[in-house]
């Protein structure tokens, strides 16, 4: 029976861990780890009695309170974040007159956002047509803000 208790509050507290810090919101994973914490306690009064249930009562609280705190170290996130840097840049269309009419190559699919390769450079571009697929050539009929509005070249 000791085991079940034991079991009950681990499993417990790792799934209020997990509705605190991975799953997003107020969800069955925080309410079963809630009720698997209570019925453990539960049992622990019915089985053992008032000072063994008293004592379980604050292991558990302790416990809780201990992973938590070593979960919320930093050295723990840092091992399952992401170190990357974003060095990347938006490609700023300098002249646009001279863009429109030119011809293009999409590089990914345009739906109806995508990218487009000029003369060696990418770009943001968007079609009010069909979907365009990767690879086709496209005609630049206009600009807005940095995005090139492109129509398949017929």
């Amino acid at each position: 029976m000791i085991g079940l208790i034991i079991g009950l509050i681990i499993v417990g507290i790792v799934l209020i861990l997990l509705e605190l810090l991975v799953i997003p919101g107020t969800t069955l994973v925080g309410i079963v780890g809630i009720i698997s914490i209570g019925l453990s306690i539960y049992l622990s009064y019915k089985q053992f009695g008032t000072t063994t249930g008293n004592y379980i009562l604050i292991s558990a609280v302790v416990l809780f309170i201990v992973a938590l705190f070593f979960v919320l170290r930093s050295n723990t996130w840092k091992k399952a974040s992401l170190d990357e840097k974003i060095d990347s840049k938006i490609a700023i269309i300098d002249d646009s007159k001279k863009y429109i009419g030119q011809t293009a190559l999409t590089i990914t699919r345009l739906n109806p956002i995508g990218k487009i390769n000029i003369n060696g450079e990418y770009y943001e571009a968007k079609s009010y047509y069909n979907i365009i697929e990767p690879q086709t050539e496209v005609e630049i009929i206009n600009i807005e803000g940095n995005t090139f509005i492109v129509k398949p070249k017929i």
